[in-house]
């Protein structure tokens, strides 16, 4: 019996590009996080300002959003809001720490409202905002002088008076 491929950066490489395109196109018809994952990085060819733009519509759908999630749609919601998480710090940070930077600290001050929206007793949708607070130090380590002058304060006012733990 012939032994199963590693999954690896190589032997991703090795499928080549038009393999590889079609499970990526695939997996974005099923799933919406990833969907905007891939949204995110083809932005990031015109520049930070367009992948910013993208994170900046959807936070402000979270700032929007009143509704409660019923149970069987907050493993969807959580996989959205981890890729709205992983398109800030593996997209925008990379290419415009300061953008990166800002829209992870207004990803974060979401989580009052996302948590009064949801029955997050597994923990699972607190581990996305926790993976979120822990991106801030290599964020913020991408900064100028200046700016991370601010981020003690800009951290603090982002986490706000919260009864989460954080």
């Amino acid at each position: 019996m012939a032994r199963k491929p590693a999954l690896s950066k190589e032997t991703l490489v090795a499928l080549g590009a038009e393999k590889l395109a079609g499970l990526v196109l695939d997996e974005a018809m099923a799933n919406a996080g990833f969907k905007r994952r891939i949204n995110a990085a083809l932005a990031g060819q015109s520049g930070p300002a367009a992948i910013a733009k993208l994170i900046d519509r959807r936070l402000a759908g979270l700032d929007r959003a009143r509704g409660f999630i019923d149970w069987d749609r907050v493993r969807t919601f959580r996989d959205d809001l981890q890729g709205l998480s992983d398109s800030i710090v593996k997209e925008l940070c990379p290419a415009a720490p300061a953008l990166g930077f800002a829209r992870l600290l207004r990803f974060i001050a979401t989580h009052e409202r996302v948590f009064n929206r949801v029955d997050d007793s597994s923990g699972k949708m607190q581990d996305v905002y926790w993976q979120a607070i822990e991106a801030i130090g290599a964020a913020a380590a991408a900064l100028s002088a200046a700016d991370a002058a601010a981020v003690p304060e800009a951290v603090m006012a982002a986490l706000g008076d919260t009864e989460h733990g954080y």
